[in-house]
């Protein structure tokens, strides 16, 4: 029966995915509910069952007897195709939850949020060019210490010295005490 299937399959043959699925389609589904269960919408399970039964289509000549069987390969694919499904719809999720966060601010939130990041933008201003520089790289670039002391060639305790003094000015700055710019 798994030698039909994949012969018809590799023969291009409508026929072969209509056997795959009539022998292997509860397994394949089982499969994928098992996985994501909790995880995902069943339209996004069906959507996943859909890819899996295409790649298993045009992927069947990748297939090696001589190292398993059919069913232990495409189960295989199955697994793996699921956990990319799980990801790409958890991301899916967490984006339209920041997009609702957004949504449900008040107009006076968004304005606020704004006219800080500008005032914030401004006392990084104040600050002497390297400290912009490492602020620059590690609070917007998001970089490593070990990557910022790499190019600035300093160890990591002075770019956390650095970093802490920074901070004590920017809050002085922003609450109106230190207009005073360092060179």
């Amino acid at each position: 029966m798994e030698e039909e299937i994949v012969e018809l399959l590799q023969e291009r043959k409508p026929q072969g995915i209509d056997y795959l699925m009539d022998v292997y389609g509860h397994l394949i589904y089982g499969v994928i509910y098992n996985t994501a269960y909790h995880q995902m919408k069943r339209e996004d399970m069906e959507e996943c069952y859909n890819d899996v039964i295409f790649i298993i289509w045009s992927k069947i000549n990748q297939y090696d007897p001589q190292k398993g069987t059919f069913k232990n390969w495409m189960i295989a694919i199955v697994k793996f195709r699921t956990i990319d499904y799980i990801r790409k719809y958890k991301k899916l999720q967490q984006e339209n939850s920041e997009e609702k966060d957004v949504e449900n601010q008040s107009a006076e939130e968004i304005f606020m949020s704004r006219e800080s990041h500008q005032v914030l933008k401004r006392a990084i201003q104040e600050l002497e060019k390297t400290d912009q520089q490492i602020f620059q790289w590690r609070y917007i670039e998001d970089l490593s210490i070990e990557a910022i002391s790499s190019r600035l060639k300093m160890t990591p305790q002075a770019l956390y010295t650095r970093i802490s003094r920074g901070k004590k000015r920017l809050r002085k700055w922003m609450e109106g005490e230190c207009h005073d710019k360092k060179e």
